[in-house]
């Protein structure tokens, strides 16, 4: 647990700016009359940053990169924010993928610019291999058929894998009101360019009994 703290002081950092912080020592002792431990941490957190230029690398002729730019969730002069870099890599994800590409990457190529304290990122979209589904497995329903389900949601086995479908199938399930929650856990099958897909649903209740006897 402490070295989950040391891990959620760098990213509180992160979020804030510093990009160059460390944790130097963690220390750990217990009280004299051993009641307590009392740690302490040494970090070093360096000088903040701020976002410089925001640029997109997009391999895509039909997507238009004016557009992308639009979703970039900061920009030049802002504190540097981890946070932000990962809402923006998935919000472009999104957007790519409402033009049909659901097979890409987004990887940011930063440029630390130590005099001027300011990050320059480029977000680099790269295509990927296809995807597709291997296996859709329904849990935790126990009134609601298995075909009631499948026939709401949008992909069926050996389509090919797009989140964009997935979240589709996600809303048109909640919408019905017959379940309380729906989760979409895909899962990639080990050295292959399959993923499988567990849909965890969780019912509403029907109604209640109650009564009294005297």
């Amino acid at each position: 647990r402490i070295q989950y703290d040391g891990q959620m002081l760098r990213q509180f950092y992160l979020k804030n700016g510093y990009v160059d912080f460390a944790v130097k020592n963690i220390k750990g002792t217990f009280t004299p009359n051993r009641e307590y431990y009392s740690v302490v941490f040494t970090v070093d957190e360096g000088p903040q940053f701020n976002f410089g230029s925001l640029t997109i690398d997009n391999p895509f002729e039909d997507v238009p990169t004016d557009e992308l730019m639009k979703i970039i969730e900061m920009k030049d002069g802002d504190v540097y924010n981890v946070e932000l870099v990962e809402k923006t890599i998935s919000a472009l994800r999104s957007k790519v993928a409402e033009y049909g590409y659901a097979f890409i990457n987004v990887e940011p190529i930063p440029t630390k610019n130590d005099d001027k304290k300011t990050i320059d990122l480029k977000f680099v979209i790269q295509k990927t291999n296809r995807i597709y589904l291997n296996t859709i497995n329904i849990l935790g329903n126990v009134r609601t058929f298995d075909s009631v389900i499948e026939h709401l949601i949008p992909m069926r086995s050996g389509d090919p894998f797009s989140l964009q479908t997935i979240e589709e199938g996600r809303q048109k399930l909640m919408r019905t009101r017959y379940f309380k929650d729906v989760q979409m856990v895909p899962t990639r099958v080990a050295e292959s360019n399959m993923m499988n897909l567990d849909i965890k649903v969780e019912e509403q209740p029907t109604g209640e009994l109650s009564g009294g006897f005297g």
